[in-house]
């Protein structure tokens, strides 16, 4: 009994697993395309790449942020 149980909740554990990891990804993806644009945009500016880099990131990550918050994603 105690074999069945443990295998129910292992299972469970997988498929969550699973479907937190397919989220994260497609949330990455925005995030990459969204950093990449910002970073060619920049540089094409003749902005120093760190300094890309940092200004498309903050710019990337907040962006994501309030995506996730209009999507009720984050509280």
């Amino acid at each position: 009994m105690a074999r069945k149980v443990f295998a129910v909740l292992f299972i469970c554990i997988v498929v969550f697993a699973a479907v937190h990891l397919s989220e994260a990804d497609e949330a990455n993806f925005n995030y990459k395309d969204c950093f990449d644009k910002c970073k060619t945009d920049c540089t094409a500016a003749g902005t120093d790449g760190s300094d890309c880099e940092m200004k498309c990131d903050d710019s990337c990550s907040g962006q994501e942020q309030s995506d996730r918050v209009e999507e009720g994603k984050l509280v």
